[in-house]
């Protein structure tokens, strides 16, 4: 997944259709606002994302060879984490979101720890 567009698979993966630009600078402050909430957690490398042009793997950082075993969660997180506060869900699944994004991250946390340990 890590080689597709950031914008164009966070559209899709919040229910909108991947060509529909018209919620973009909504969905990009959320998307980067969650980069950086990633970065700061000591994962990936700091990219802005501007338009379709950065990708999964501009993210990554190539020297966190221990915790890019886990990158795969890092898409599922900027896409949950995006969904809640561009479309939330119901409020009786807003708590099931909160945590799942909460453990995504712990989970992301420890992974790249590790490599940065090792």
């Amino acid at each position: 997944m890590d080689q597709y567009s950031i914008l164009y698979t966070t559209r899709t993966a919040i229910g909108l259709e991947p060509e529909d630009s018209a919620f973009d600078e909504e969905i990009k402050a959320h998307i980067n606002t969650t980069l950086a909430i990633l970065k700061q957690n000591g994962i990936g490398r700091g990219i802005v994302v501007t338009d379709e042009s950065q990708t999964w793997e501009d993210f990554k950082d190539p020297l966190q060879i221990d915790g890019n075993e886990y990158f795969y969660m890092v898409p599922l997180y900027v896409f949950t984490k995006t969904k809640l506060v561009f479309d939330p869900p119901p409020p009786s699944n807003v708590a099931y979101y909160k945590d799942y994004t909460d453990e995504i991250l712990w989970r992301l946390r420890a992974a790249y720890d590790v490599s940065e340990q090792g």
